[in-house]
């Protein structure tokens, strides 16, 4: 056995002269432990969190969106067509059309965005699983109908029946003047469905067939974007540089990341200045190892006395002194990480922690997501910052062995 990890070994579990040392090096490995712990539980937390957010703007968002790089409309002909289909993994396309409008319904109104959406729209989104009340049907023959936000049918006490309308008053491209009675065309449709997703688009869309947007604007085959879904299996990056290739700088391709960039930053760095800020106590408490060695390191100095007379070096019991201050971090580290994990797993599976006891809310306990590569960054955090606290205290042994 290595001889200074085997006297480090003894130093820090044999019974001391002092039982305040026995005391100072508990608490030092238990403010490690529970710092580490806290670390692998915040980081689970935020995961949770990031995946659950994740998977509502999923459902919403396409996994590509495509817009022009100028202007708000574009052509979607059938070249365009035939050279999105052409692109491997490309599934389906579904062309929409986004436009600002103020609806009413009985005696209330609020102005909300409207997206038009083709018969494709279903095959590319997962809209059937955010609906609340109704079916996602847009048309019946002849009848357009509307699949209306909750925080907006709420605000407008929206029904899913076809006895009152849904007005929809939306500019006029030909309007000469804005405050002239042509300025805004009316129409309107019946509310089949209320769809919940989250709070940003609850209270700001509605859907309606596209042909109700074409109509009022006489377009044929204009769109404000195209949101494509991939094939199962296929790559999304290597897709999205396929469709991004194809098109060129005419138009703006992006992936359900870019389409919400700076929530997904924003979350992301949340975690990791949590992160850094437990780092930090951690570095604080890791002054408890350099305090407990400095107090081992004198009640050993007949040992190494001893040992220095039968030959040992300098560097030997340096490197004791070292492992033991360092194995406090080790075992700490390593007892903090599984606690964390049973303490992750325990809400993960039991939830033990509520975010609120009453209500309707969307998650009643915190969601936990464990990352393996999360508990690899806290063991070497842990392990590198208890690395450094027990070098410090070896200075003076340099000086009283040398």
């Amino acid at each position: 056995m290595n001889l200074p990890f085997f006297l480090a070994k003894r130093y820090l579990f044999s019974k001391k002269k002092h039982s305040s040392i026995n005391i100072m090096s508990m608490i030092s490995l238990v403010g490690v432990a529970v710092g580490a712990m806290a670390l692998v539980v915040v980081l689970s937390v935020y995961n949770g969190f990031d995946s659950y957010i994740r998977s509502m703007y999923s459902t919403f968002d396409p996994e590509l969106k495509i817009t022009p790089a100028e202007g708000k409309y574009f052509s979607y002909d059938e070249a365009l067509n035939h050279r999105l289909h052409s692109v491997k993994g490309v599934q389906s396309v579904s062309r929409t059309i986004e436009e600002n409008a103020l609806v009413k319904y009985a005696d209330k109104q609020q102005v909300v965005t409207i997206k038009g959406v083709d018969s494709s729209y279903q095959h590319v989104v997962g809209i059937d699983s955010m609906l609340a009340v109704g079916r996602f049907d847009l048309t019946k023959g002849d009848i357009n109908q509307a699949s209306v936000g909750l925080m907006i049918a709420q605000s407008l006490g929206v029904g899913v029946n076809f006895m009152n309308p849904l007005y929809l008053y939306l500019p006029n491209p030909s309007a000469q003047d804005a405050a002239s009675p042509d300025a805004l065309i009316q129409s309107y449709v019946f509310p089949s469905s209320v769809f919940e997703t989250n709070l940003e688009y609850d209270m700001k869309y509605v859907f309606v067939p596209i042909r109700v947007l074409d109509t009022i604007f006489h377009f044929t085959n204009e769109t404000s974007a195209l949101e494509l879904k991939i094939k199962p299996g296929a790559n999304l990056t290597e897709v999205y540089a396929a469709v991004k290739s194809e098109l060129g700088p005419a138009f703006v391709v992006k992936d359900r990341f870019m389409q919400n960039e700076v929530l997904f930053r924003i979350m992301k760095s949340e975690k990791w200045i949590i992160y850094l800020i437990l780092s930090l106590i951690l570095i604080v408490a890791s002054f408890n190892i350099i305090g407990s060695l400095s107090m081992l390191m004198l009640d050993k100095t007949e040992d190494v006395k001893i040992l220095r007379s039968m030959g040992a070096s300098p560097k030997l019991l340096e490197r004791t002194f070292f492992l033991s201050g360092w194995l406090i971090s080790i075992v700490g580290a390593a007892v903090g990480v599984v606690l964390g994990l049973l303490v992750s797993l325990a809400q993960q599976h039991f939830k033990l922690v509520k975010l609120y006891t009453e209500g309707n809310f969307v998650l009643d306990a915190y969601p936990v997501q464990i990352q393996p590569l999360d508990l690899l960054y806290v063991f070497v955090t842990v392990v590198g910052i208890g690395f450094f606290a027990a070098r410090y205290p070896i200075s003076t042994l340099k000086k009283s062995v040398s």
